[in-house]
């Protein structure tokens, strides 16, 4: 009995050895841990993040919030370089497609250069730090763990600390984030510690997933503060979404490529549905639906222009005022909707537009496009013509200044008569921009000069720009049954009249049927000149 009990002794003995070796082996761990970490934060260029207060739902935000730095941060230089790369791919390249008197499209603001290479060499590399293992045992020491992270937190260069609070269905997440930045003043360097608070608020949290949106919003807002970089929004869904959609935005523009417009737009649309207030996504995705031109796309680009016309930043919001003028007048003048209001709206967005910047080719359009709604002939030309002396040249400034001859002209040919003048001042601006009206506006001269072959042609050119130009397809079936009228042999005159019925067929095809009101003006320009043609016919 005595010898058992010298082995249990002796047992007790190993074990209670093996216990403080295992808890000296334990302490070793974490002032091995804790040196590595404060060389990292301390000496490199690691964030810590420390735990998050406010519950259950808080303890997991850390550690998220610590990957998602590195993963956002890494994806805005991701974009921007793509933004940037597909720029220099040539933005002021000539699309084969019409593109519209709207769209001068805008970016958001660039990433500076300096800032990115910044980030790229020297990352956020965000830490938090879970349970430690040790020869497969897991320890979580909370009173440890919080020496560890107040020795850790005085060491920081970039430090995270934070809340969240959820009152019912509401949740706030706060966090205030201290960092140094870099700055140049006389050719020396300097260090300011900076430390900014961020919150991130939802009214409604009902998922997990929402919350990791919540999180990624506020890794967004911290890399924001990091790289002293502006944005249109506080959402880094929604700000993802548009640099994607301008990548595209500017492939269009170089290529023509549909697709490519198409994805623009869809990213566009995610972006002011994530963010309502999102004003630049709102007026990028307006030119887009309005350069369709079509009636249902028309009236959702209003919408968008004026979400876009409630921003603060002058220049942004002269460019939404004048789309929306423009809109209005495509009302007007393209899809058959009357006068009715369109008129006074158009008259006041295109007065607040050139109001505030009256130096922009779009805000001098606008003005004139009111005028020309409102009848007045003389001082629409006059506007149209001042545009031509205004020194911009990139792609949407010759693209405006191409319509704004255009219109002239059209005024010039259906007002004052002046075909010759008409033709003459097309024929200078023909090679500015690869501008479809131009050509729809010569084959008009050319038609009313009774050259109806060389109309032809011109409308040909036109609906290579734009196969889905509807007027293009509907003003060649007029051309052929301008044909019929002066042919005399029935049997082709016959030919010409179905000639003249299936291009009218193509111009109705290309409008949807819930355009109603464009289909009903093509329709009745058509049946007007067919019951022309067959009087004359018979007369």
């Amino acid at each position: 009995m005595d010898r058992v009990d010298e082995v249990v002794a002796d047992l007790l003995h190993v074990l209670e050895l093996a216990g403080v070796l295992l808890a000296v082996l334990v302490v070793l761990g974490l002032l091995v841990g804790l040196v590595r970490s404060l060389l990292q934060v301390a000496l490199g260029s690691s964030t810590l993040v420390m735990p998050f207060s406010g519950g259950d739902a808080a303890a997991w935000v850390a550690d998220v919030l610590a990957e998602q730095l590195d993963g956002i941060e890494t994806a805005v230089v991701s974009k921007h370089q793509a933004v940037r790369a597909e720029a220099a791919r040539g933005q002021d390249a000539s699309s084969p497609l019409q593109l519209g008197p709207a769209a001068r499209f805008l970016p958001e603001r660039p990433l500076d250069e300096h800032i990115e290479r910044l980030v790229v060499e020297h990352p956020i590399s965000g830490q938090a730090i879970g349970p430690i293992s040790l020869l497969g045992v897991t320890f979580s020491p909370d009173f440890l763990f919080a020496a560890f992270y107040r020795l850790r937190g005085l060491a920081a260069r970039k430090l995270v600390r934070g809340s969240l609070y959820r009152l019912g269905a509401a949740a706030r997440l706060s966090s205030q984030f201290t960092f140094t930045r870099h700055r140049s003043l006389g050719g020396r360097t300097s260090k300011v510690r900076i430390t900014r608070t961020l919150v991130v608020q939802r009214r409604a949290l009902e998922t997990d997933g929402q919350l990791l949106d919540m999180v990624d919003d506020l890794a967004f807002g911290i890399a924001r503060e990091r790289m002293t970089l502006e944005a249109g929004t506080s959402i880094w869904a929604a700000y993802s979404s548009f640099l994607d959609g301008y990548a595209d935005n500017l492939r269009f523009l170089r290529t023509g490529d549909i697709a490519s417009r198409d994805r623009s737009l869809d990213l566009y649309l995610s972006a002011v549905a994530i963010d309502q207030n999102y004003h630049l996504a709102a007026y990028n995705a307006a030119c887009l639906l309005y350069n369709k031109y079509r009636e249902s796309e028309n009236a959702k680009a209003i919408e968008l222009f004026r979400i876009a016309a409630a921003s603060e930043e002058p220049i942004l919001r002269a460019l939404a005022l004048a789309g929306l003028t423009m809109a209005y007048a495509q009302n007007v003048h393209r899809y058959g909707l009357g006068g009715g209001p369109w008129v006074e709206r158009a008259e006041l967005a295109s007065q607040q537009a050139i109001g505030l910047r009256p130096d922009l080719e779009e805000t001098k359009f606008a003005r004139a496009w009111a005028h020309q709604l409102a009848d007045n002939v003389d001082a629409a030309i006059s506007e149209y013509s001042s545009i031509g002396s205004l020194t911009g040249d990139s792609l949407s400034e010759r693209q405006i200044k191409s319509f704004a001859a255009n219109n002239q002209a059209f005024l010039m040919i259906t007002k004052k008569g002046d075909l010759a003048g008409a033709k003459a001042l097309l024929e200078r601006v023909v090679d500015l921009y690869p501008n479809k009206m131009v050509y729809a506006n010569l084959a008009e001269i050319a038609r009313r000069d009774g050259d109806l072959d060389t109309a032809l042609n011109y409308y040909a050119k036109a609906r290579t720009l734009d196969p889905l130009y509807a007027n293009a397809h509907n003003e060649t079936a007029l051309i052929y049954l301008a044909k019929a009228h002066d042919e005399l042999d029935p049997q082709r005159q016959a030919g010409l009249f179905k000639t003249a019925e299936e291009w009218h067929a193509r111009a109705l095809g290309v409008v949807p049927e819930r355009d109603e009101g464009q289909r009903h003006s093509i329709e009745d320009v058509y049946q007007a000149a067919l019951v022309a043609a067959r009087n004359l016919e018979v007369s």
